[in-house]
């Protein structure tokens, strides 16, 4: 029986195979396109095994040139799997995606190198400009009905700091990810120079609300904690409550 299933598998990946190579290479950036929400293709280049679109962008962030290859052994579980790269002087990138027959979206092995100043800016009423570099670290992630579902991941920003219109060191600022039903949420596990902790909450149709305290560390100097006092709510035990909420 187990040697019956294996042919099956095998007569199924080849027939996929097969009906893989008489795809236009158009395919691939539609296919990306509805798997990932969001996302938005360029001119389209190679085949359906290996190719580039350029320029891409994803909500916004950009990411240059886009990269994928066919990972051929997942036709054996039915399913469609690239290798996603993107390459961006400020973004780049590597993940691998995988589309069931049912149009059911699997994501795994996330890894990106991100400026912070765009997602920074998206949060802040003014613009800021920063320094470091965001490692953001999924493990694994499935998409329904363009949402994200079932994510664990990190994301840290390491040597973090505002550099304009303020100077303001934050050490390493880190977060883990979780979904809790429709909105993913971000604990602060590492609080920086600031010693920060709380929770930053993603909520359906790009709605954010963050909660977080801030106590400084000795090392940060009168007058930086003259500044965040004069910005910030005072809350128990010398602590600055930092609340807000908006839309991305």
């Amino acid at each position: 029986m187990k040697r019956v299933r294996g042919y099956l598998a095998v007569g199924a990946a080849a027939y996929l195979l097969i009906l893989v190579v008489n795809f236009p290479a158009g395919f691939i950036r539609d296919q990306l396109q509805a798997a990932l929400p969001g996302l938005e293709l360029g001119t389209v280049s190679g085949s359906v095994f290996s190719g580039h679109s350029s320029p891409a962008d994803f909500r916004g962030f950009p990411l240059g040139t886009v990269t994928w290859q066919l990972r051929p052994q997942a036709l054996l579980l039915l399913r469609l799997e690239y290798g996603l790269s993107f390459t961006h002087p400020d973004n780049s990138g590597t993940l691998k995606i995988g589309i069931g027959p049912g149009g059911d979206v699997h994501g795994r092995a996330l890894e990106m190198q991100l400026a912070p100043a765009p997602l920074v800016n998206r949060f802040s009423p003014m613009a800021l400009e920063t320094r470091g570099m965001l490692n953001v670290s999924l493990a694994s992630f499935d998409i329904e009905d363009a949402r994200l579902q079932s994510l664990t991941g990190t994301a840290d920003w390491q040597d973090a700091a505002i550099e304009s219109p303020l100077l303001l060191p934050l050490g390493e600022v880190a977060l883990s990810l979780e979904n809790n039903a429709d909105t993913i949420i971000g604990t602060v596990v590492k609080g920086g120079e600031l010693g920060l902790s709380g929770d930053i909450v993603f909520a359906p149709g790009g709605r954010y609300d963050v909660d977080l305290l801030l106590r400084p560390a000795d090392s940060v100097d009168a007058a930086t904690r003259e500044l965040i006092a004069s910005m910030m709510q005072p809350g128990a035990s010398g602590a600055y409550v930092l609340k807000t909420a908006g839309s991305l």
